[in-house]
């Protein structure tokens, strides 16, 4: 019986964002490309809890969840490709990477449901 291996671009996100995916994500999926600057960006979203969206935004110096709007614009569903409705206010969170001052992490986090939240990312190196 083969072992399911970890998604290798999950890793390289990880790595180059400089955070941890919670252990109960689901639904996780990962892309990466280059912008005009030829310089990497990743989007990635996955489902989890609530409360497990909060302690991602809690942790790895990510600066902890903010409230958000109370609702989501169109320019912001396209940039982190959003899809649905949240039936509670999003939050959110941002900070540079702590291992590369150019590297700008930042999140929202939809909640469909009561039970399930939907966490997008972004990460992407600033030109110099």
């Amino acid at each position: 019986m083969a072992t399911q291996q970890p998604d290798p671009s999950v890793a390289r996100l990880e790595s180059f964002a400089a955070i941890d995916i919670p252990s109960d994500a689901t639904e996780v999926a990962v892309q990466s490309r280059t912008n005009a600057a030829d310089q990497p960006v990743y989007t990635a979203h996955f489902s989890t809890t609530p409360k497990g969206a909060r302690a991602f935004c809690a942790a790895n110096g990510l600066g902890g969840a903010l409230l958000g709007s109370a609702g989501v614009d169109a320019t912001t569903r396209t940039r982190f490709a959003i899809e649905g409705d949240s039936a509670q206010t999003p939050f959110g969170c941002r900070a540079i990477s702590p291992h590369d001052p150019q590297v700008q992490r930042e999140v929202l986090v939809t909640v469909p449901t009561t039970a399930t939240a939907v966490v997008h990312l972004i990460a992407f190196r600033m030109p110099r």
